[in-house]
């Protein structure tokens, strides 16, 4: 897998199935709560994140911590960085202050492909502008994997349709990779506006209607509108028309014969992907993804920084 965590295609399907199985270990070795294992007791990692998070940050913290690695959150607001000191420099000079690795979040897309020959540290993509979320799809696929048993046989009979966004996405890119990779037969359904123009190349196809993706999904993905990227406006007509016919809410499922399962990367908008009463209900695997991402995370640095 080499020395960075960037883009699902850099790995092997023998690199996920091992990150997959470690971090099923460690969830194993994670009761009782807040332990620290000291696997990487004598590594640093800094965090540069130069777009809000909470979820990815805190679970790569927490993944951190039950290593018992050293951590650094680099306030990127008030560095050098705004005296007109390159990235580069920064993480250079970083790294001459012991860094091992760099976990980091930017908007803009192809900087960790520009990064990744300049520095000697671990690079770890925690979001890439629209482009890669890499760790968020193996957290998903890994809650998938556990919820079917910790079966990959099982997993390939899943129908898998990801709804909303696609087009914006860094984590249905991302996750179209992997499931491909793991042969999941997946579907795509959103405004025309939100579609991948050659869904072809990422292995799957697009749906016609909500009704098609609730009879056909074993499985349904929602992505969150990213009102703070974009005008949603240019895009379909209203918040309250993309609820209405892309959105789900406890009483469009509940007639579903089958036990559907509804995943979100989070943070949802309620009232417009997803309804509250559906988020918290037993259809929801949306708090097990969170539970989930500190577990693959730790394996993700583990596997990372550990020698």
């Amino acid at each position: 897998m080499g020395k960075n965590f960037i883009d699902i295609k850099d790995f092997s399907k023998e690199d996920i199935i091992e990150i997959l199985n470690r971090a099923k270990e460690l969830k194993h070795l994670n009761k009782p709560k807040n332990v620290n294992l000291g696997l990487l007791k004598d590594k640093n990692i800094y965090f540069l994140f130069f777009e809000p998070s909470t979820r990815t940050k805190m679970s790569f913290l927490k993944a951190a911590s039950l290593l018992g690695a050293t951590t650094f959150d680099f306030e990127t607001s008030k560095s050098s960085l705004n005296k007109g000191e390159s990235l580069i420099e920064t993480l250079v000079n970083l790294e001459s202050l012991g860094a091992d690795a760099f976990i980091i979040r930017v908007k803009e897309v192809g900087f960790f492909d520009i990064l990744k020959n300049k520095i000697k540290a671990s690079l770890i993509n925690a979001g890439e502008g629209t482009y890669r979320h890499p760790s968020q799809a193996l957290l998903d696929l890994y809650t998938l994997w556990e919820e079917y048993d910790y079966d990959f046989e099982k997993l390939k009979n899943l129908k898998i349709t990801i709804i909303g966004d696609i087009k914006n996405s860094r984590v249905a890119r991302s996750l179209l990779k992997l499931f491909s990779l793991f042969e999941i037969k997946t579907f795509i359904y959103g405004p025309s506006t939100y579609l991948l123009e050659n869904p072809e190349v990422y292995n799957t196809e697009i749906l016609n209607s909500l009704e098609e993706a609730l009879n056909i999904s074993d499985v349904i993905i929602l992505l969150r509108i990213q009102l703070e990227r974009q005008n949603a406006k240019k895009y379909f007509p209203s918040l309250k028309t993309y609820n209405y016919f892309y959105g789900l809410s406890l009483e469009k499922i509940k007639n579903i014969k089958k036990n559907i399962k509804i995943m979100h990367p989070g943070p949802f908008n309620e009232g417009v992907e997803i309804n509250s009463e559906l988020a918290y209900s037993n259809y929801s695997l949306i708090f097990k993804q969170v539970n989930n991402g500190v577990f693959v995370r730790a394996a993700i640095l583990e596997k990372l920084l550990k020698i």
